[in-house]
């Protein structure tokens, strides 16, 4: 019998799925000898598009997590009863299995706990063991890496179908690769290798199932933005105070107790530490700092070398251990500071007089019922915004203050007359929530 040339594109399929690097691990078609011993414990001759295709194609899988196996025949044979093949296992006692003799030989049926059904195609005949085999390794080369070319500079797995359970190991030979993004693919660890791609500026690893990274990140020394976020990360290697060129690194979202010595790196602009298990932040805060998000640590204070940096926005948050008048005492030393948010954290009146740079400030759910007259020394503020508060009434010398421009009171009970009289009054603020 000729055999039915899809066998040589399935074939080729296989090819393209190891050529890129899937971590799907498609066997070797079995020998003459291996197919005669399957079908002797068969009692069966297999169909002879199953037999060719075992044969001349590949031998199937072991089972990977979260994916339906193609099942290697010698496997299958196991699984179900007299005349039936089972070729691929959902899981939960459900498998796709093949039909060896009698009328329906080669069809592919459906074996679950309520019994048998066959798969039907698309014209509502029943599904050949070709037309599902091409089906499977189409799904399984969409979901592949791309091929990575050695002049490759741009990866982005976001961009893709590919649904990675592994570092690709062909990235390796890329030697001038420059962004690389694997965002929300599950690699769940990092190669020592990586330290290799010394042209890579970008690396974003955000949602990658990582519990550890490497040292030798440390070697990507062109690197420029680093993400991290939402691992299960309980540390950073050391090797990260060595990248001359990092300006952005985020890490929220995972279980960090204590960071490197970030504090050396000239070049940090942008940190976000959120929702981690942060303590303190000494040794971590480098003067070339502008943006820095800590929401959702147990810190205590802010280290003092804050007041040096080049920090320009603060929102503190979900800080419930922070002690309050030290922390806006260090951003009262902070010249370049201009946004502070507070959000559940009612600040005194002496720490309050010390921002005088501010051009923005959000004081949200502390309680307030009445605005503390040390505002007035904040000349410079445009936007203050009072959400979530217990105020009634707006001072008159608030307005006095010569830059503000906008007022924001959503959920404040103040009267709606009185918000139309103040409006009314002040003409040059816009007030919004009210």
């Amino acid at each position: 019998m000729a055999t039915d040339p899809r066998i040589r594109k399935l074939a080729r399929v296989v090819a393209r799925i190891r050529e890129r690097g899937s971590s799907r691990e498609l066997g070797d078609p079995l020998t003459a000898a291996e197919l005669g011993a399957l079908e002797a414990s068969l009692g069966v001759p297999l169909p002879a598009d199953v037999r060719d295709f075992f044969g001349r194609v590949t031998s199937g899988e072991p089972g990977h997590a979260g994916v339906p196996p193609l099942l290697d025949p010698r496997t299958g044979r196991t699984l179900l009863g007299d005349g039936l093949l089972a070729i691929s296992d959902h899981g939960c006692a459900t498998y796709d299995a093949v039909v060896l003799s009698g009328p329906q030989a080669g069809e592919v049926w459906q074996s679950w706990d309520e019994g048998l059904t066959p798969h039907v195609g698309e014209d509502g005949e029943p599904l050949r063991f070709l037309d599902w085999a091409e089906r499977m390794l189409d799904e399984i080369l969409a979901a592949a890496p791309p091929k990575v070319r050695p002049t490759v500079t741009e990866l982005d797995y976001l961009r893709t179908d590919a649904r990675l359970t592994a570092f690709p190991a062909t990235i390796r030979q890329a030697r001038g690769l420059r962004r690389l993004v694997l965002a929300s693919q599950a690699v769940r660890r990092l190669p020592e290798w990586i330290g290799e791609l010394t042209e890579l500026r970008e690396l974003m690893c955000g949602g990658c199932e990582l519990e550890a990274v490497p040292d030798s990140l440390g070697d990507l020394v062109a690197l420029e933005r680093l993400s991290l976020s939402k691992n299960h990360l309980g540390s950073l290697p050391e090797g990260l105070a060595r990248l001359p060129r990092l300006r952005s690194l985020d890490a929220w979202g995972n279980e960090l107790c204590a960071l490197p010595p970030l504090g050396e790196l000239p070049a940090l602009e942008q940190l976000d530490v959120r929702k981690n298990h942060l303590k303190d932040l000494d040794g971590c805060v480098p003067r070339s700092l502008r943006e820095l998000q800590l929401v959702g640590n147990p810190l205590q204070t802010l280290p003092e070398a804050l007041a040096g940096t080049c920090l320009v926005e603060l929102r503190l948050e979900d800080l419930p251990g922070l002690d309050l008048d030290q922390a806006l005492a260090v951003l009262g030393r902070t010249s370049s500071l201009r946004t502070l948010a507070l959000h559940g954290l009612s600040p005194s009146a002496d720490a309050l007089c010390r921002l005088t740079g501010l051009t923005t400030l959000r004081v949200m759910a502390a309680g307030w019922s009445e605005l503390p007259r040390a505002l007035r020394s904040l000349t410079s503020l445009q936007t203050l915004s009072l959400d979530q508060n217990q105020l009634t009434d707006l001072p008159a010398w608030l307005f006095e203050l010569p830059s503000l421009r906008t007022v924001v009171l959503f959920s404040n009970p103040l009267p709606p007359d009185r918000a139309a009289a103040i409006r009314e009054a002040h003409p040059q603020v816009t007030l919004h929530g009210a």
